[in-house]
């Protein structure tokens, strides 16, 4: 019998979401638990060596970083893969993974930024990942062609905050990267992702701004 499989995770949490998404792309059962990362209960301090969400308890061993967490459900359950089983490609596109938490730290640069001048760095840097990420993107549909991969999880993870504070706040992020802002628009919308978003997605993120005291919040926000 397979051991069981809990996510536990924040309502919050891009690397949660991408976790979930994977273990609902590979169809693998599991429970899930969220916590709240401002109230942390003992067990969780005691179990996380990082204090960051998400981990994922397999029986009784525990699995922390939410790229290894996903490698790990590719190698113990292979029937529904999400990595090309070419190794050059395989490689490539844990390279482009790990480009992406660039995109997410930038994101949430200008999301904690507290004037415009930080607001304003944080943007440049972030836009200029998307115009490197965007002389690679194959986009047809999907990262590297016909099937949605692993890398295309963690993408979808990655995009959807900054889409949201690119619409919400008319920041024109991907107005010269058309392809990258179509390939994020398909990814935001697949099914698994909107699968993992509590559907209060909205009121938490405006929420998490004000906790913040975000710069953001003195431009208009969309409801």
């Amino acid at each position: 019998m397979a051991d069981k499989v809990k996510l536990v995770t924040s309502r919050f949490s891009p690397y949660g979401y991408k976790v979930e998404m994977a273990l609902i792309e590979k169809e693998i059962p599991y429970e899930k638990q969220e916590i709240d990362l401002s109230n942390k209960p003992n067990w969780f301090q005691k179990d996380a060596p990082i204090s960051k969400v998400p981990l994922l308890y397999v029986g009784d061993k525990v699995l922390f970083e939410s790229t290894v967490i996903c490698e790990y459900l590719e190698e113990a359950f292979p029937e529904k893969p999400l990595h090309s089983k070419d190794p050059i490609v395989k490689a490539n596109h844990r390279a482009w993974i790990e480009f992406s938490n660039g995109i997410l730290a930038g994101t949430f640069g200008m999301m904690f930024a507290q004037n415009q001048e930080e607001f304003d760095i944080k943007k440049a840097e972030t836009v200029s990942k998307i115009a490197f990420f965007e002389k690679a993107l194959q986009f047809n549909p999907y990262f590297d062609g016909n099937n949605f991969l692993l890398i295309d999880v963690c993408m979808a993870a990655i995009f959807k905050p900054l889409i949201h504070i690119d619409n919400k706040f008319t920041l024109e992020i991907f107005d010269l990267y058309k392809k990258t802002a179509a390939y994020a628009e398909s990814l935001v919308t697949r099914g698994s992702l909107r699968q993992a978003l509590p559907d209060d997605y909205e009121d938490l993120f405006k929420s998490f701004l004000e906790r913040k005291k975000s710069h953001l919040l003195t431009m208009s926000f969309s409801l």
